[in-house]
């Protein structure tokens, strides 16, 4: 499966899209990166939310106390391997 990641990136008046792919790493390291700079909030959509890295990433940015929200497939979310309940 081939996923391709744009991340809009705002640093004061000034917006950039960041592209990541996968296979290939680059769309992983780029949410873990955006996830761990985030300081007020993160709003995720997922069809399937599988990534255990991701998930350990959203958790320490709720620790942190940003406010995390995740749009998931209701069906998808109740399958085997989603990680959609732990982090409810």
């Amino acid at each position: 499966m081939t996923a391709l990641l744009t991340l809009p990136v705002i640093h004061g008046a000034e917006a950039s899209v960041t592209a990541g792919f996968s296979p290939g790493g680059s769309a992983l390291d780029l949410i873990l990166q955006f996830t761990d700079s985030a300081r007020q909030s993160a709003d995720v959509a997922a069809y399937d939310f599988t990534s255990r890295p991701v998930a350990q990433a959203l958790s320490a940015a709720v620790a942190r106390g940003v406010k995390v929200r995740l749009v998931a497939d209701e069906k998808k979310s109740r399958d085997r391997w989603s990680l959609v309940s732990q982090l409810a």
